[in-house]
């Protein structure tokens, strides 16, 4: 990792701050405070790529808002003791990127630090290349776009063959709507999770897991989350400013979410479906592939029996009524395993009809 990835690492604890330092060291330039003014101040300078910040420090969430003032791109994990879904609601109203609880692993943070410091490079690109294009869809937008879009999601949607495409869908609406979206889409097996920015910000999948189900749109300051069963959007940038455009993008984006989750509801029994069938299928193979054995094997069984019987009844020495009397009966007997066998062999016929109309 860059050794000029600066880390800055507020806490009011020594033992804490001493164990981040020691074991973060090595793959990054780590710089400790326990105050907020030497942190407003390395923030100010623009020292940190990314900042860590332990939730016991007096007015945690309050530094977290400050900060984010100063320096809005800034990621910042919060480290805490708690892991209720209010805590993790106010440090992502605050601005947080992450939110840890203790123990914290030094496995997991690392990898969720080099999550977000990759994310932040990413996004730099992303936003040079896009500038000058989103200002042109915003200025441009109007009520008949902003249906039209709806209406070409709505299109597009049924085609979509798995869950992955109908997110895609979702995420290239919001942001021909210049609008920065997470979705979240969960079913019986699946969970996918898509942002806008690139890489998902861990909290944000954590704040949609906890509070989803508790109503259908749900308002963070300039940010609302919609919900419709298995399907979320959260609009990071809705404009709160202007409450005539808010209240549009509220009825598109629920529509949004509403077609999504009706696309999902239908993959997913097509996929039961298609498991079904395929289970059908083979049972009905297996059923074919023994009928088939049994009527040969009858077949078999009866031409040998006749040719011992005709071996044995010229050995007897029976009269010539006596032997028309046995073989009158062994007719009778055999005309039955005949109709048993063409029996077996209607019904081969009507499973491999039964199987072509599966494939």
């Amino acid at each position: 990792m860059n050794k000029q990835e600066n880390i800055l690492v507020l806490g009011g604890d020594s033992s804490f701050l001493q164990s981040m330092q020691s074991d973060l060291s090595g793959n990054y330039q780590i710089d400790t405070c326990n105050n907020l003014a030497d942190c407003l101040s390395s923030v100010k300078e623009g020292k940190p790529n990314l900042l860590l910040i332990d939730t016991s420090i007096s007015s945690a969430y309050k530094v977290c808002e400050e900060i984010k003032g100063i320096h809005p791109k800034m990621d910042i994990i919060l480290i805490s003791e708690h892991s209720n879904a209010d805590d993790i609601v106010k440090g992502y109203n605050a601005g947080a990127s992450d939110y840890l609880v203790k123990p914290i692993y030094m496995k997991e943070l690392s990898v969720k630090l080099s999550l977000l410091l990759r994310s932040q490079t990413n996004l730099i690109a992303s936003e040079e290349a896009s500038r000058d294009a989103q200002q042109i869809a915003f200025s441009a937008m109007t009520d008949s776009s902003q249906l039209g879009r709806v209406l070409e999601f709505m299109d597009n949607n049924i085609d979509c063959k798995d869950i992955n495409e109908v997110a895609l869908s979702l995420l290239e609406t919001c942001g021909a709507l210049n609008l920065q979206a997470t979705v979240y889409i969960k079913t019986t097996h699946e969970i996918t999770v898509l942002s806008s920015g690139g890489e998902p910000k861990p909290i944000e999948t954590v704040l949609i897991e906890k509070v989803r189900l508790q109503n259908r749109i749900i308002d963070f300051n300039q940010r609302t989350l919609y919900s419709d069963k298995d399907v979320s959007i959260l609009i990071k940038n809705m404009p709160i400013d202007d409450p005539v455009e808010y209240g549009r993008f509220k009825d598109s984006l629920m529509t949004l979410a509403c077609g999504a989750n009706s696309r999902v509801k239908a993959i997913v029994n097509e996929d039961l479906l298609i498991a079904s069938r395929e289970s059908i299928a083979t049972a009905l193979g297996e059923i074919e592939v023994n009928i088939t054995s049994q009527a040969s094997l009858a077949t078999s069984v009866m031409k040998d029996f006749m040719v011992d019987m005709e071996s044995t009844i010229l050995v007897l020495g029976l009269s010539e009524e006596q032997e028309d009397y046995i073989m009158s009966l062994i007719d009778n007997h055999l005309k039955g395993v005949v109709a048993l066998v063409n029996s077996a062999t209607q019904t081969k016929t009507i499973l491999n009809s039964a199987l072509a109309e599966m494939q």
